[in-house]
């Protein structure tokens, strides 16, 4: 598989085990990381390589993820979600306003958020509840109970729409799957 088929992901965390606990929830075939564990080692990186998706951490020992968000969305327009232990409404706005595309509550379901990733790397794609449920459970889908992709995006929804009721960004095509409402 080459490059072009690839995704890169960066993942901007200083909990060692969180980050390759979320690469390794990830990981498969068409994905690679780059983990960072500093702001600093973080920019090095970003002159040097492209990437699919960015996840920060807004708290980090040499800074805040925030302001690294504000910095990287004027120069890239790929996914960046942030990541923290702050569920406010007023830091979710904060994130929100510096760029981030999504706003990922710790702690957080890894299953969810590979829901999350194949939604979001596939904006305004409708993908089929057998593509998500196979992809997000590679190893073991037919053993998953066919509810477990609904109170994923139920959860999700909750998490990130105004009004989980009314989605605006994880919509539902009755019939075929899902989609990513890309703004």
């Amino acid at each position: 598989m080459n490059r072009k088929e690839q995704k890169l992901i960066m993942i901007l965390e200083d909990d060692e085990d969180l980050a390759e606990g979320i690469a390794l929830s990830l990981q498969g075939e068409e994905l690679n990381f780059e983990i960072c564990r500093t702001i600093s080692e973080a920019r090095d990186v970003l002159k040097k390589k492209e990437f699919d998706l960015l996840i920060f951490d807004i708290n980090l020992p040499d800074g805040s993820g925030l302001e690294l968000c504000r910095e990287v969305r004027h120069m890239v327009k790929v996914p960046i979600a942030l990541l923290t232990a702050k569920d406010m409404e007023l830091d979710i706005v904060k994130g929100l306003e510096s760029g981030a595309d999504d706003y990922i509550t710790k702690p957080f379901s890894l299953t969810e958020q590979k829901i999350l990733y194949l939604l979001v790397s596939n904006p305004n794609r409708i993908l089929t509840r057998e593509r998500l449920l196979d992809w997000v459970w590679s190893d073991g889908a037919e053993y998953v109970e066919d509810n477990a992709l609904s109170v994923g995006i139920r959860r999700l929804r909750d998490k990130l729409e105004d009004d989980p009721s009314n989605p605006a960004l994880i919509k539902t095509v009755y019939g075929k799957g899902y989609l990513w409402e890309s703004l």
